[in-house]
């Protein structure tokens, strides 16, 4: 089957944002595009509205894909779907062979900004990784990769990802662990990083530790250490992205952010203990 990397479309720039990347991550995924519009359907929807709407849509996406052709030179496939946002995430994954979901910070629709958090429900309960993006990419490729790693055991899944992209960019692992005072959560975080150094020293990985201040919340170390390292991406699992971006005073930057759900079948496939 075919692998696609899906990018909700709402015809913003921000969702242009959203598929530069999706395009960079094509190119060594060997994955195709689709462009996912996604009608809102509530209680007081009228099916005739509904339908109008989407031929509407439809019409419009394809002529945005024709633009993409003459821009970036792929064409993306496209699809509209009729229903609430989260439900048709849950639903396309479920209907391809989805790779991974890149997409803005919030989509554009009926008038009105939906923010992630109002998705992110759906978002952690698939399988597929998503990307969240707010600015184009920095780098043609990406050349420096952010990792924070704390004490939680339930990471492992997130390595794959470093592993993966290493591989195909061949760009450094930079690795941010905060700076931690219980004894029992210091055991943990040596355990991790035991782990994570013997994985990545297998693989020939470059990659550099670094402490977070002590004085600082971890989760604003981490996107500034990404800044201040102009990284391309920050990597992490998305029980940590609830924690260190929707739950985040400060945004996240120009820094894009790649959440990784827990499974329990690549854990096993991939030999991790």
């Amino acid at each position: 089957m075919d692998k696609y990397i899906i990018v909700p479309w709402d015809f913003t720039e921000n969702a242009k944002n959203a598929l530069r990347h999706a395009i960079q991550l094509s190119e060594v995924a060997d994955s195709k595009i689709l462009l996912l519009h996604i009608i809102s359907k509530s209680c007081f929807s009228k099916n005739k509205d509904l339908v109008s709407k989407s031929h509407i849509a439809e019409k419009k996406l394809k002529q945005s894909a024709q633009e993409i052709l003459k821009e970036f030179k792929i064409l993306p496939e496209t699809i509209v779907q009729i229903d609430k946002l989260s439900k048709v995430i849950q639903q396309i994954e479920l209907s391809i062979n989805a790779s991974m979901i890149v997409m803005g910070t919030n989509y554009y629709e009926n008038n009105k900004i939906q923010k992630i958090n109002s998705f992110f429900k759906a978002l952690k309960d698939i399988k597929t990784p998503f990307l969240t993006v707010n600015a184009s990419p920095s780098h043609d490729y990406y050349k420096e990769i952010v990792f924070p790693l704390d004490n939680d055991k339930k990471f492992k899944e997130t390595l794959l990802w470093i592993i993966f992209l290493s591989k195909h960019y061949k760009c450094n692992v930079n690795i941010i662990k905060p700076f931690i005072h219980d004894q029992f959560k210091k055991q943990d975080m040596v355990n991790n990083i035991y782990f994570t150094k013997k994985i990545l020293d297998k693989k020939n990985i470059i990659y550099g530790i670094k402490t977070a201040k002590r004085n600082k919340p971890f989760k604003e170390e981490i996107f500034k250490f990404a800044s201040d390292i102009d990284a391309d991406l920050v990597v992490m699992m998305s029980k940590k992205f609830n924690d260190y971006v929707l739950h985040n005073k400060k945004d996240m930057g120009k820094t894009p952010v790649m959440s990784i759900n827990r499974r329990s079948d690549l854990i096993k496939y991939s030999g991790f203990s």
